[in-house]
Formats: C-alpha cells, sequence, structure tokens
C-alpha cells in the first residue's frame, strides 16, 4: 500500500517488556498488597486493641466500670492485708501415696487468717478443736498427690485444710491458709 509506513523492527521490540522488566512488573503487585496488607493490620489493631490511661493503669471505657473493677481489686487486695494472722502450728507428716515406693517427709507451718473481729473467736476455737484439726491436716497431708505436694501455690492443700477447719469449727472463720517453711524430703 503506498500511503501506508512500515513499522520499524525496533519499535516492535521496545513495546515488549525485556525478561528484567517483566520481573519488576510483577513485583510491583505484590509489593503494593503487602503495603495495603500492614496498613489495614495497623488500623485493626489501633481499633481493636485498648488503649492505657494516662498514668498507664488499668484500660477504662466509657461508662467507667472497668476502672471501678480495678478500683474494687483493689479494695479487695487491701482487705487482705487486714486479715487477723493466727498461727496453727509447725506439722511433720510423712506421705506414702504420693509416689509408690517412695516416703515423702513434708514439714511446715500453717497460719489461718481472719477478719479482725473474728481472730479471737478462731484462737479459741483452735485450742478447743487442736487435735482434730492436727488429725484432719494429717488425713490431708498423708493422702495428697506429688502434684499437690510440689504445686508452687499449694492451692489444693490450702483449698482442703480450710474446708476441714471451717466445718469442725461449724462456721466460716477461716478465710484463708498460709503455709510457710515448707520441707518435702524423699526417702
Amino acid at each position: 500500500m503506498p500511503g501506508t509506513v512500515a513499522k520499524k523492527p525496533a519499535d516492535a521490540a521496545s513495546q515488549t517488556p525485556q525478561p528484567g522488566q517483566r520481573k519488576t512488573l510483577r513485583l510491583l503487585p505484590i509489593g503494593a498488597g503487602v503495603v495495603v496488607l500492614i496498613a489495614v493490620q495497623i488500623v485493626v489493631t489501633w481499633v481493636v486493641m485498648p488503649r492505657l490511661a494516662p498514668s498507664h493503669a488499668a484500660p477504662s471505657d466509657a461508662d467507667g466500670t472497668l476502672a471501678a473493677h480495678a478500683q474494687g481489686k483493689v479494695e479487695h487486695d487491701a482487705d487482705r492485708v487486714d486479715l487477723a494472722e493466727v498461727a496453727v502450728g509447725d506439722f511433720s507428716f510423712s506421705n506414702t501415696s504420693a509416689v509408690p515406693g517412695i516416703i515423702m517427709n513434708v514439714d511446715f507451718k500453717l497460719t489461718a487468717l481472719a477478719s479482725p473481729s473474728q481472730s479471737s473467736i478462731l484462737e479459741s476455737q483452735m485450742r478447743w478443736h487442736q487435735e482434730r484439726i492436727r488429725e484432719a491436716i494429717n488425713r490431708i497431708v498423708r493422702s495428697s498427690s506429688y502434684d499437690q505436694l510440689t504445686d508452687p501455690n499449694l492451692g489444693t492443700l490450702k483449698r482442703l485444710i480450710r474446708g476441714e477447719i471451717n466445718q469442725l469449727m461449724s462456721g466460716k472463720l477461716v478465710s484463708e491458709i498460709v503455709i510457710n517453711d515448707i520441707r518435702i524430703l524423699e526417702q
């Protein structure tokens, strides 16, 4: 055709991407997708995560119920400090059922915590029921499992001892049990 101009072969080659350019063209959308994903994660985290109060205390909400709950926790801890300590005694028992074939000697000091108004009642009841309390603690320690004896908090032992003492005294005089100077020797 007389009026058409043929395209140069160099122009056709310049329109098709080189092999190195193809990789950068493929990486560009992937990189943009990663940036968008990170931005979305930042926004979601900003919206969902609770913010700390200026004093870096407990998080608070619009009506202040969380702050009130946190203050209640502090008040509960303060009540725990106000409990009177009543010494129950020093105990030493052997446990043969925790680990078959091994005798475990358990030594500890036991203290009961009660409200200050009931501490004198608790002391007199402890003297009145001294041997029955010792027998109940003996039964609990001798029948305890290895896990109960080696628990760092001794939660199960404390709960069982508190329940037995309260049952013997026909009331809820003991609020908490404290076990100190515990030694466990395996033979």
